[in-house]
């Protein structure tokens, strides 16, 4: 089974007070972790993530006219498929 890691985009938030900075022109907020697949996650509670699609990933994917997602409440485990575009 594919593991999937999120790296931390900082180990803290930057001094200047930024909560997001320019990478090569893209958007990259602080406060999420990312994968390489162009993925994000950011913890809202205990057992609650918040996941979305980096700026780069979204600028690849265009036009977006439909977004298929997991029923709310439903487990999704590390590797499992999150979405479809």
């Amino acid at each position: 089974m594919k593991q999937l890691t999120m790296e931390p985009a900082h180990t803290a938030a930057p001094s200047n007070g930024r909560i997001a900075e320019y990478v090569e022109g893209f958007l990259v907020p602080a406060n999420v972790r990312y994968h390489s697949g162009h993925a994000w996650a950011q913890r809202e509670r205990k057992r609650l993530m918040r996941v979305g699609v980096d700026e780069f990933g979204s600028a690849l994917l265009g036009t977006i006219d439909h977004i298929e997602t997991p029923n709310p409440g439903r487990w999704v485990r590390q590797g499992q498929k999150a979405w479809t575009f």
